[in-house]
């Protein structure tokens, strides 16, 4: 994207943020969006501070898939923080445990506790599923929060997600 080189658009600024079909760049004081396709010099818009929120807040919800991987506590409490974290922000999340993640429900650290975020993503309205191989070798079963599930079902997770994020 090139940027007017006059006194009105200095050549140095920061990106606030990519939209569907939207760039909102700061330019000292002001912030100013292009549309895609590229806008016109002269339709470049400016924003007030209460128009960049509602702008921030249109952004489409995304469908987010996260496969967790590690009952490692710092890797696995971050997994869920992200995804309450989506879903406050008004996004479709789903979880799939693999491997020694199934072991995430009810694990507690002094600095790290997996199972209170597991719990504040449940309560969000979060969905979790587990690999049902891997409970099976680890003699575990699944629960209400986290039910059985296959790989099918991680590679529909997969395919209806928009993004997918793995820890």
């Amino acid at each position: 994207m090139k940027t007017p080189h006059n006194s009105t658009y200095p050549q140095t600024g920061a990106l606030l943020f990519v939209g569907q079909n939207i760039v909102m760049l700061q330019y000292n004081d002001s912030q100013i969006i292009f549309g895609n396709p590229p806008l016109s010099t002269g339709s470049c818009q400016t924003l007030s501070n209460i128009e960049k929120h509602q702008t921030v807040n249109q952004i489409q919800p995304m469908k987010i898939g996260i496969i967790l991987e590690t009952k490692e506590f710092e890797k696995a409490w971050n997994a869920f923080r992200f995804a309450v974290t989506a879903k406050k922000q008004g996004h479709e999340v789903r979880v799939f445990l693999m491997g020694e993640a199934v072991e995430c429900e009810g694990l507690t650290h002094e600095k790290y506790n997996v199972d209170e975020q597991f719990k504040a993503f449940v309560s969000a309205g979060g969905e979790i599923l587990a690999c049902g191989t891997c409970l099976n070798s680890r003699q575990l079963e699944g629960s209400e929060s986290c039910p059985v599930s296959t790989m099918i079902d991680c590679v529909n997770l997969v395919v209806w997600a928009d993004k997918t994020v793995t820890f």
